[in-house]
């Protein structure tokens, strides 16, 4: 688990354009965004809903800390950090396993974005910018579709997709993770979302 007017539900569109700034991406205490989850082994469908609960400013950023629940029970956290020009979202479970991945977005995105995620071998880019996007039934105009790969040796590969929309977050994220055994996929589509 991730937005007021260059990206909405289609209906109340305005479109300013393809570039998406960091200011465009609405972290802010309490907004919470809801969404369907198909797990690793696609055998069943749930609701998690990531949450801000608090936030932190200081001399190495502002940063803004997250919980997911399920069901209203507490089963994950993690926090978003601003710094620069760039916003990273962490997932910080004990066990080294987050439910909404790792991510790192660099701004403005624009048309040929390119940027290093996570670590040396990761690799970030802006593939395209969408309108008529749908997720669940909902059309999201303006959509910027991510993807980041890092692949290592022993056959470890990690293909993560993610689409934002300015305004509103992540509306779509896609995991697909390959260890030497059956891929692993996970998927997040949007649901709901209530901004401050």
């Amino acid at each position: 688990m991730v937005l007021l007017s260059a990206c909405k539900k289609s209906a109340q569109q305005k479109n300013n354009g393809p570039v998406m700034n960091i200011v465009d991406f609405p972290l802010k205490q309490n907004n919470e965004w809801s969404y369907k989850v198909s797990d690793f082994y696609a055998t069943t469908d749930d609701t998690l809903t990531l949450k801000i609960v608090d936030d932190n400013n200081n001399d190495s950023g502002e940063s803004w800390h997250c919980i997911i629940t399920r069901n209203k029970t507490i089963v994950d956290s993690g926090i978003f950090i601003k710094k620069n020009q760039e916003i990273s979202y962490h997932g910080l479970s004990p066990t080294q396993y987050s439910y909404f991945g790792n991510f790192v977005l660099s701004f403005p995105l624009a048309a040929n974005s390119l940027w290093q995620g996570f670590y040396q071998v990761d690799t970030v880019r802006l593939v395209s910018i969408n309108s008529g996007v749908k997720i669940l039934a909902i059309n999201y105009d303006n959509v910027f579709f991510i993807k980041r790969a890092f692949f290592l040796q022993g056959g470890y590969s990690l293909v993560q997709t993610l689409q934002v929309c300015p305004h509103i977050g992540v509306i779509q994220q896609s995991l697909d993770i390959f260890s030497g055994g059956p891929p692993q996929k996970q998927e997040f589509e949007l649901i709901d979302y209530k901004l401050n």
